[in-house]
């Protein structure tokens, strides 16, 4: 089959497909997040090793896994990792999606994918707690949803005879050593670089997609959140809290819900009956649950533990 034909052939069955392959850790010994936080990797031998006697990691909707499950919420998976492999330094997880999860990715409710890392006592990553659909990831991953900017890859280098995980400069070398062997030239078609001109333009157009979506969030959240506040229902220091748990739609109705039939605050304390505050300095949080919290960047000393997350 003509390498390019099978290039165009896969770009179009790409279109309606949901991705196999995610990228969970990056590669080297340390790498940051995209708000700056530091991360060390034992390598992926290590990361993938330490998950052989674990079970399939479980793929969520904004961490539910991790943000309500311990608290007694409910955390339904969308998907599951269950298999890991490594790619040039990475860790890639094999993604299996059930109804729930494509509608997700389909509909574009959620374009990204987010892993928890929980550490060992060396604050090494010892492996991946669960994977979440969110739109604000921390690490620079590609979109879940690429119909305008990526070709799938893996089935262009299974139509040119080579392996699945082979990288764009060994498909890029087949198609040219085919060409050289006789085939029509038609590289001109589609050339690398009016192909990464196509994939900067869509991926920035979806980055101010992305953008626009969290700061519109981010308005509904703040005014609800100081509408509470005015109401006396939230205390001006717990502001921080309750906008970090309302990052998506789904949150911000939970937290309506919540505040409709929130009693008021009095000095700091719910006026409601039986109602115990922590105590000072306590943090009644597993060293896993710290981590997760310090890990998507909030405070979570303070909160609730008796599942009443917002």
């Amino acid at each position: 089959m003509d390498p390019i034909l099978a290039l165009l052939n896969a770009a179009e069955l790409a279109a309606d497909e949901l991705p196999e392959w995610l990228l969970l850790v990056p590669a080297g010994r340390t790498f940051r997040g995209v708000d700056g936080r530091r991360f060390r990797s034992p390598g992926a031998a290590a990361v993938i090793a330490a998950h052989r006697n674990r079970q399939d990691i479980p793929i969520d909707l904004n961490h539910s896994e991790i943000r309500r499950a311990p608290f007694g919420g409910e955390s339904p998976a969308v998907g599951w990792i269950r298999e890991l492999q490594e790619r040039n330094g990475e860790v890639w997880g094999r993604a299996e999606w059930n109804d729930a999860g494509a509608a997700a990715i389909r509909s574009r409710a959620y374009r990204f994918h987010s892993p928890v890392y929980i550490p060992n006592r060396r604050t090494d990553i010892e492996y991946i707690h669960s994977v979440g659909l969110v739109n604000s990831p921390n690490l620079p991953v590609a979109p879940l949803s690429n119909r305008e900017e990526q070709m799938n890859f893996e089935k262009i280098a299974q139509a040119l005879g080579l392996p699945a995980a082979a990288t764009e400069a060994q498909i890029l070398a087949a198609i040219a050593q085919t060409n050289s062997q006789g085939k029509p030239e038609a590289v001109e078609m589609v050339t690398k670089a009016d192909y990464e001109l196509m994939a900067n333009r869509a991926a920035t157009a979806e980055q101010k997609l992305a953008d626009r979506d969290a700061a519109d969030l981010r308005r509904q959240a703040e005014a609800l959140v100081d509408a509470a506040i005015k109401d006396a229902k939230v205390a001006p220091a717990s502001r921080d809290f309750y906008l970090n748990r309302a990052t998506s739609a789904e949150e911000i109705e939970q937290l309506k819900s919540f505040l409709a039939t929130a009693p008021k605050v009095v000095a700091g304390e719910t006026a409601a009956a039986g109602a115990q505050p922590n105590e000072a300095g306590a943090d009644r949080r597993t060293p896993e649950q710290i981590e997760v919290d310090r890990q998507l960047g909030v405070d979570g000393s303070a909160e609730p533990q008796d599942g009443a997350r917002a």
